[in-house]
């Protein structure tokens, strides 16, 4: 079994060419079971119609008025079917089954859906059909309907669905399947298929590709909600203390910037009065020493200006990034699942697992 992604294009395709490929063996297996159903002599559910018995399950809810209708349109159908037409056919069972839901009904509905290629629903009215056992069908017919159930398993995929949380919608391929609890089992045409389950934001996608014959269980968990708790990255003093640590930054930097503007005004303030035509000796020396000491002050405002300037913004960045936010507090793993599938074909029995974190 493959475990990948799939499109839904690539899955209608797929079941269009694995339905084209099948066509000719169906074919031929269709015109040998039709052949029987309108065979020589009355078929069970005429004799069970025209009896006064009202014992059997199927005839329970059920008028004779209601009967003899029902009847008449089933026969209406076998006509049909003879023809051939079996979308209409298909119609008048249906119409049939609805006004009497009679397993001979089923039967014939079963085998034109089966030459019509519509194996699904073929096998859920030959369900339909062999659900009393052989009471209500003549003993060829009902031979030949476990023969074609055992045919249509070797063709179809089997999917057993798996749910062991409430409040869980299952979907396959786009379609409700249930919701809540539940082991559930399904046929499907060989092929890629989409299993789903969702229950509020939380969901869980499954991509599988089957074989026919094959049969696989498929888990549907999805996370437990968790509870929902504010709180912040680190603790609340650490951005407050970078703050304050770019703060004495810059103040040092005012120092350092001050006292290098007041070297700068002394010295203009004595070159102007001691060396009105030039400076030199000792007075020289002087004033180039308290020049370079304000220049070097200067130099060092700058620098801290620079560091203060970085570290107040690493305060805010941190101060932004350590306000509360909102983390989902599990109470288990069920993040991390292992999940092993049981998988049935015709040649073997196979286990596949997924480990998923």
């Amino acid at each position: 079994m493959i475990w990948i992604p799939l499109r839904a294009e690539a899955r209608q395709r797929a079941v269009i060419r694995h339905s084209l490929a099948i066509r000719p063996s169906l074919a031929i297996a269709a015109c040998l079971i039709l052949s029987c159903l309108f065979a020589p002599g009355r078929a069970r559910a005429q004799t069970d119609l025209d009896s006064d018995s009202t014992t059997q399950p199927w005839f329970e809810g059920i008028t004779r008025e209601q009967a003899q209708k029902a009847r008449q349109i089933f026969l209406e159908g076998n006509e049909l079917a003879k023809f051939p037409d079996y979308v209409a056919a298909v119609e008048k069972y249906q119409a049939a089954i609805e006004l009497w839901d009679h397993p001979a009904f089923h039967y014939n509905l079963a085998n034109v859906q089966y030459a019509l290629v519509r194996l699904v629903e073929a096998y859920r009215s030959l369900h339909q059909a062999l659900r009393h056992g052989q009471g209500p069908l003549s003993d060829a017919k009902y031979r030949s309907g476990i023969e074609l159930r055992k045919r249509l398993e070797r063709q179809l995929g089997h999917i057993e669905i798996v749910c062991e949380q409430p409040a869980v919608k299952v979907t396959l391929d786009g379609e409700h399947v249930f919701v809540g609890e539940r082991r559930y089992q399904e046929v499907v045409l060989p092929g890629p298929h989409q299993l789903t389950g969702k229950a509020g934001h939380e969901s869980s996608i499954h991509d599988v590709v089957l074989k026919p014959g094959e049969k696989v269980t498929i888990h549907v968990r999805l996370r437990k909600q968790g509870r929902l708790e504010y709180r912040r990255r680190w603790s609340r003093w650490i951005p407050y203390a970078v703050l304050g640590a770019g703060t004495l930054f810059v103040a040092s930097a005012g120092y350092f910037d001050r006292t290098s503007t007041d070297r700068f005004d002394q010295f203009d303030a004595r070159y102007a009065a001691s060396c009105p035509g030039g400076c030199r000796g000792a007075i020289a020396q002087e004033l180039k020493d308290l020049r370079a000491s304000a220049e070097q002050r200067q130099r060092i405002a700058i620098a801290i200006y620079a560091a203060g300037g970085v570290v107040l913004a690493t305060g805010v960045v941190l101060a932004y990034m350590n306000r509360k936010l909102a983390f989902e507090v599990r109470g288990d793993r069920d993040d991390m699942e292992l999940t092993v599938v049981p998988s049935v074909l015709p040649e073997g029995a196979f286990v596949n697992a997924r480990w998923r974190f």
